[in-house]
């Protein structure tokens, strides 16, 4: 459910998508890990991406689990997006300490 009056367009989003999996893996699992409360997850793949939140497949022991991850406010713009990611990973490295 959007809460904000923003859609963040499809083409955004996909480019997002394609380049968290591609390239920052260990940021998916860290959000899976902290955000996701998911410590077992071993895996974690974006799905979906919007202005509320984004989606992640994860692996865990036992077995693939679907998670969504909000935001805690709704993006506003299409730059929140990486203004947003970038900031939840370094809050999910912090308190991961890792």
């Amino acid at each position: 459910m959007n809460t904000s009056n923003y859609a963040l367009p499809e083409t955004v989003a996909q480019r997002a998508i394609q380049h968290m999996n591609e390239d920052h893996a260990d940021a998916l699992l860290r959000y899976a890990h902290y955000f996701g409360e998911r410590p077992s997850a071993t895996a974690a793949t974006m799905t979906g991406l919007d202005a509320d939140g984004f989606d992640l497949s994860l692996l865990t022991s036992a077995g693939r689990e679907d998670v969504r991850i909000p935001f805690r406010d709704p993006l506003q713009c299409d730059q929140d997006a990486h203004t947003r990611l970038v900031a939840m990973a370094v809050e999910a490295r912090k308190a991961l300490a890792v």
